[in-house]
């Protein structure tokens, strides 16, 4: 992946491998927003309007805040558990809502989920490590949610996604001028609560 997106940059900026030591920041920017994994590295993707929103969710639990929403890590990392978790889910979803202060436009919404990486993956043949592994979707991801777009407390845009099974999910919209993006999740593929790493908003 790292590799992929260096050679990317490379014939973005003109330039030799040995080049690109000048444009290392977006590097690992670019692979941040992909889903890869550099310790150390947070998102400070500047188009991500996310991030200068204080997020407000219907429920929470203690240790597992909305902040971390945009506290820029995506997955946990020692101590810290950089996800919301909501208390329970209630019958009409549990909502997590941006505001803006001023009309945006956006175009689209990324969400990071927590998908179980507590638990091994591992191709192997041994019968001790395949009884180890669960099968099928990670009981901790997301299973619905809805997307909404608003201005002025009207909804001027808004996409559903059921039976989600990625763990990064990009909701893509046409540029829509909005002040305001709500986040609403129905449904899990087997915990009673809600578990998000990351939201960006992008123009």
């Amino acid at each position: 992946q790292a590799v992929g997106t260096a050679i990317s940059l490379c014939k973005k900026y003109k330039a030799l491998p040995r080049e690109l030591s000048a444009h290392i920041g977006e590097l690992q920017q670019l692979i941040s927003e992909d889903d890869g994994y550099i310790p150390g590295v947070v998102n400070r993707d500047n188009d991500d309007i996310a991030r200068l929103c204080k997020p407000v969710a219907s429920s929470r639990k203690a240790g597992f805040e909305e902040i971390n929403l945009v506290n820029g890590t995506s997955r946990a990392e020692e101590n810290a558990s950089n996800a919301w978790r909501s208390d329970g889910i209630s019958p009409q979803g549990e909502k997590v809502t941006f505001r803006f202060g001023e009309v945006k436009e956006v175009s689209r919404v990324q969400i990071m989920f927590d998908s179980g990486f507590g638990y091994p993956i591992k191709i192997t043949l041994s019968d001790n490590r395949r009884m180890q592994q669960r099968e099928g979707v990670p009981e901790e991801l997301v299973k619905a949610f809805t997307v909404r777009l608003l201005k002025n407390g009207e909804t001027v845009a808004e996409k559903t996604v059921n039976d989600n099974v990625l763990r990064m999910r990009r909701v893509e919209f046409d540029k829509t001028p909005c002040d305001c993006v709500e986040l609403v999740f129905f449904s899990t593929h087997g915990t009673a609560d809600i578990r998000v790493f990351e939201v960006r908003i992008k123009a």
